[in-house]
């Protein structure tokens, strides 16, 4: 989960290719060179590299990962900073226009195409815009010559075949402005607002890539093409195949399709400008009434120097990562102090875009705490500008570095082509050397030994060494004076005095033996899926499955008690408060902090979460360090901490998620409207936040007391991993704790849901926001997923009634962007499951688009189900269930979590595939006429509006069943930092 951050981060995380011409930025010109070119770093000898004659480049590489597929990238190097004033948002909106009509397929028949080859859209065919590239993705389910050549000539006609039609630009303005609505968040106006306050003299801030609602409007046919024209040309393309391939066979399909290209004229290319570094201190705080918290951010940004990439510059991309997870380390230890203002904090060094390089420290606080939040970052970064770092902290952010190049290394052979596919494309296109695995472990093996607290120190003072510098703070804070107020404040602190660093010495982990190690009482294997079941001596379920398919990587679940469903009315919010301070407690004779030292250079990581009906441990790990994850689980069973900091820590979280439950469609429907479908049940949404700050660590203790030392527990684990080794790892931890109960309680009196009955066609839930914007949704109960036949075919119900509603509102009407339909059927709760149909709307769109899904109901039910439609929504699934099997993540929570309690799940895995082979339309209709019924549906509603207090409901704790229902990519600050330096 990304944590909250600013928008800013994530915007530079589509990092994209610029470089300085003469003091002046502007964008790269000289396309048809190849990073690797004058580099003293290795490329990855298995890519082969090309080019036509016209200019047209391209990559390829053998992967067999997940079999058969072959993922193809397109890249145009064009995006919304090429587009002149009268285009802002054409680039966008050029994207999809492509699977608008192009010379090989008319408008509308291109996805359609592509779900009769058994590819889904969105997750096989998708593309996105950013400031300086457009990507076309196609994941095809084959490399059969015919398949190939079909997906070249799909990319071919985006390239220069697009019909740009009239007709169909009219049609696709109504989703454009949907899609920018949707975007319309706090966030992102938070980020506008960044942009133009860092970079004012230059063009970043005035090109974003959603564009101006005006130019959407307006815009009229030879405008697309000016653009479409200018950039789309064959020396600005380069193409990424990457999955099971004959090289020689791509090569000529590749020269086939694309060499009768015409080479485009050349452009100038687009003046950016040149930040202006001898700009002193400035500051602005940007107020967001809706913020669900407040941000405190400290930056110096400068202009982008170009360098080759080599391996000096490796080396100070990495220096720049170690000297910033120290400070990093810091302010999570200060966090964690009684008085520590700021919920989380990092600092950060990161080139955006090759346009800037920026150095940034930023704190999430409330706003009555902004004053010590600026002055803690004002005083971490004189901090380690006097003193520097110790020797501890270098060693152990080096250990963290190097066991993740190692793991990465371990993890190469089975990597998969889509990531593989993505990666590729965007080193190329970032002017990085596209290196392998293991020479990147091996550089950083060679490196680390020279890395020195004195070296770190430079790299650090370097980066806060020029630039302008900025302080930006944003949240819902108003001040009288801003500018003066927070100088007065920042100045203030510099006159502080500071403590030099303290040399800590590495604790020793103190829980090593937890008793006689286990015996195996009884043993079952199931030859059909080569899953292993043992009862250990002390009761202990254990399931393992070795799968092959991820090389070195391990994944556990250790699940025990009832979880939630052990909770009582009265304790409404402390399931909730329990899943997130348990682990942050740490153990008795370690904190957080201690246990981050210990076990720093380990590839494990572990947390735990309170189920529905389970409480469970989950990570994932390698065979080399399987035995200190489990050893650490089995502290956590043996000797919890439960730590006052945990508690104060979330307290300091909790403002902002209940404003985020009140002010976002997202959060009314995974609060509200959840247990409103729950008939109110208080187990569905979340207590209310006093509820949840009453909450105190005794009642904790209390409520994982037993679960902890006697309940039933399971543990399943899936991976790359020898059975019998494993086997003897686990009798050795988890095998020697304290006898378990034989059996969980079923507890079925608490299973008890009803959807609502008796209400009104129509509920409204207020969300509490001025941006205009909003979810709908139109509700059907169903039944719990014990009939396995029957959840599968409403999921392929819900494929269908997803792709009329992209044809008959998002495409016919252009009244949404984002649409879809689910089928959610409960495991825990009998009888309980839902069909939902629901898009984000304008407001105003109320009406017509819960018509619409009432419509498609009707018509599914009493006209029927077509061939057509059922063969598009069953073969992209086929598509997807052959690359689900190959996936540590489904053996491990589909297949053998729980098997022994339930065995039932072994059974299902084994007719997983065969259920969607032999599944008929008139099974699907039939699951249609039974559950569609319009007397039943429910239309819900989370619109901006003033709070309506007709619906309310008693105090609830969350069930893990409870998910939002719609997902808003979003570009946000945070995601920069972890793309780039």
């Amino acid at each position: 989960m990304i944590s909250k951050r600013s928008y800013f981060k994530l915007i530079c995380s589509l990092v994209f290719s610029l470089v300085f011409i003469q003091g002046i930025i502007v964008l790269k010109a000289d396309t048809g060179k190849w990073p690797q070119d004058g580099s003293d770093l290795p490329v990855d000898s298995h890519v082969r590299w090309g080019e036509l004659r016209n200019g047209f480049r391209y990559a390829l590489l053998v992967n067999n990962e997940p079999p058969n597929e072959v993922s193809m990238r397109l890249l145009i190097n064009a995006g919304s900073l090429m587009e002149e004033e009268d285009q802002r948002g054409l680039a966008h909106f050029l994207e999809h226009m492509a699977f608008n009509g192009t010379k090989l397929f008319s408008s509308g028949e291109l996805i359609e195409y592509f779900q009769l080859m058994g590819m889904a859209m969105g997750a096989d065919t998708n593309a996105h815009t950013g400031f300086d590239e457009t990507v076309y993705k196609l994941d095809l389910p084959n490399g059969e010559a015919k398949t190939i050549a079909d997906g070249l000539s799909v990319l071919r006609s985006f390239s220069d075949g697009m019909l740009l039609d009239p007709k169909d630009i009219e049609k696709e303005r109504g989703i454009i402005l949907s899609e920018k609505r949707e975007g319309d968040t706090v966030d992102y106006r938070t980020a506008l607002a960044q942009f133009q306050f860092y970079f004012d003299e230059i063009l970043l801030p005035y090109r974003f890539p959603i564009g101006e609602g005006k130019v959407i409007e307006e815009a009229n046919q030879e405008r697309f093409k000016r653009f479409y024209k200018k950039w789309y040309i064959p020396q600005r393309i380069v193409l990424v195949v990457v999955g099971k391939i004959d090289l020689d066979a791509m090569e000529a399909a590749i020269e086939k399709e694309f060499a009768d290209m015409e080479q485009g004229a050349s452009v100038e290319e687009p003046f950016i400008g040149e930040l202006d570094e001898s700009q002193k201190l400035q500051v602005k705080l940007h107020s967001e009434k809706e913020a669900t918290d407040l941000t405190v951010d400290i930056v110096k940004v400068r202009n982008f120097e170009k360098q080759k990439d080599t391996q000096a510059l490796k080396k100070l991309r990495i220096m720049r990562w170690l000297a910033g997870a120290i400070v990093s380390k810091r302010l999570d230890i200060l966090k964690n102090k009684e008085d520590a203002p700021f919920s989380s904090g990092d600092i950060s060094f990161f080139n955006g875009f090759d346009i800037f390089e920026a150095a940034d420290i930023q704190l999430i606080t409330k706003p009555e705490n902004w004053q010590r939040a600026l002055q803690i970052a004002e005083e971490e970064i004189r901090r380690a500008l006097k003193y520097g770092f110790t020797q501890s902290e270098v060693e152990e952010v080096k250990a963290k570095m190097l066991s993740a190049y190692e793991q990465s290394a371990l993890e190469a052979s089975t990597r998969k082509s889509r990531a593989l596919a993505s990666e590729l494309l965007n080193d190329t296109h970032r002017d990085k050397v596209f290196t392998t695995p293991a020479f990147d472990y091996e550089f950083a093996k060679k490196l680390m030994p020279e890395i020195t607290p004195e070296l770190l120190w430079e790299t650090f003072k370097d980066m806060w060494s020029r630039g302008k510098e900025r302080i930006f703070i944003t949240g819902n804070l108003e001040l009288e004076d801003p500018e003066k107020e927070i100088l007065d404040v920042y100045n203030a602190s510099k006159k502080e005095k500071l403590e030099a660093p303290v040399e800590k010495k590495k604790p020793i982990f103190a829980y090593e033996n937890f008793g006689v190690p286990g015996t195996v009482m009884k043993e079952f294997h199931d030859a059909e899926l080569d899953v292993y079941q043992y009862v250990l001596s002390n009761n202990v379920r254990l399931n393992l499955k070795s799968i092959p398919y991820q090389a070195n990587q391990i994944a556990v679940t250790v699940s025990f008690g009832r979880g939630a469903l052990e909770a009582k009315k009265s304790q409404a919010a402390l399931p909730f408060m329990t899943d997130r301070v348990f682990m942050a407690g740490g153990l008795k004779k370690h904190s957080l902090e201690d246990i981050d030292s210990i076990f720093a250079g380990k590839a494990f990581s572990l947390n735990f979460s309170v189920g529905a009906d389970s409480f469970s441990f989950s990570g994932f790990s390698n065979r080399k360090d399987l035995r200190d994850l489990l050893g650490l689980t089995c502290a956590y069973f043996t000797a919890p901490g439960y730590r006052e900091e945990s508690l104060r820590n979330k307290h300091k979280e909790l403002d902002q998620f209940y404003l985020s439950l009140q002010q976002t469609p997202e959060g009314v429907l995974k609060d509200k409207v959840a247990r409103f479908l729950a008939g109110g049940d208080w187990r569905f949404g979340y207590a209310s936040e006093s509820e949840a700050k009453a909450v105190t660590l005794e009642e904790v203790r209390l409520f994982l007391e037993q679960p902890l030392s006697t309940s039933y527990l399971e543990i399943s684990i899936v991976g790359d991993l020898d059975v019998q080794e494993c086997l003897q790892t686990v009798l050795e931890t988890v095998g020697a704790l304290s006898k378990r109960e034989a059996s969980r309680p079923s507890l079925d009196e608490r299973r008890e849901v009803q959807f609502p009955m008796n209400t009104p066609l129509s509920v409204s839930f207020p969300v509490k926001s001025e941006i205009p914007k909003g979810i709908v949704m139109t509700v059907w109960p169903t039944d719990d997923g014990w009939d396995r036949e029957q959840t599968r075919q409403l999921s392929v119900l819900s494929t269908v009634f997803a792709n009329r509603l992209r044809v008959d509102l998002r495409e016919a009407l252009g009244k949404a962007y984002s649409t879809d339909a689910m089928s959610d059927e409960s495991l825990v709760y009998k009888h309980y499951g839902t069909f939902s149909a629901f898009s984000y709307i304008n407001p105003t769109q109320v009406e017509i688009v819960q018509e619409t899904f009432l419509e498609i109901a009707r018509k599914i039910v009493e006209e029927g189900i077509t061939d057509d439609e059922f063969e598009r929504a069953i073969k992209p699934i086929l598509k997807e269930i052959d690359i689900i099997v190959r996936q540590i993540t489904y053996w491990l929570t589909m297949v053998i979590n729980n098997s022994q309690e339930y065995p039932i799940f072994l059974d299902w895995a084994k007719s997983f595939k065969k259920s969607y082979e032999t599944m008929t339309k008139e099974d699907v209709q039939a699951v249609a006429n039974k559950f569609l019924d319009a007397q039943k549906a429910i239309m819900v509603e989370a619109l901006p509006e003033k709070v309506n207090t007709s619906v309310t409901f008693e105090n609830i704790v969350p069930d893990s069943e409870c998910t939002p229902v719609c997902r808003t990519d979003v570009f946000r600050w945070d995601r920069l930092k972890a793309g780039g330096e």
